[in-house]
């Protein structure tokens, strides 16, 4: 018999994580809630409010390090945080040998519109 093959994207529902703190929506239960910037998890329980929720792996908000530029960053990172240079208007993070310049599309996640699918 044969496999009938169904190509399909899945998307969640996405912003980065000033507008997910901005528009603080409350998700239904189960619904998931991705942050583009910092690739972190939510799921809702239909009652609190994004802001509220814990991330899915427990943890909190990445903390983030501001230099002008990427040459100002500690010479050894931590893979748990991001680091901004301002000057440059990019995000980067330590990938345990050397700073990742985050892709545009990491840095400019979404509009100034509410997260959505």
């Amino acid at each position: 018999m044969a496999t009938k093959v169904i190509k399909t994207t899945f998307k969640l529902r996405r912003g980065n994580a000033a507008e997910w703190a901005q528009y603080n929506p409350t998700l239904a239960r189960g619904e998931p809630g991705f942050e583009v910037d910092t690739n972190k998890l939510k799921i809702g329980n239909g009652v609190d409010a994004y802001n509220d929720l814990d991330y899915i792996n427990g943890g909190t908000d990445a903390s983030v390090i501001e230099a002008a530029t990427a040459q100002d960053f500690p010479v050894i990172g931590d893979i748990e945080k991001l680091y901004k240079a301002t000057q440059e208007k990019a995000l980067y993070q330590w990938n345990g040998s050397a700073y990742e310049k985050l892709s545009s599309t990491d840095i400019n996640g979404g509009s100034a519109q509410e997260p959505n699918g």
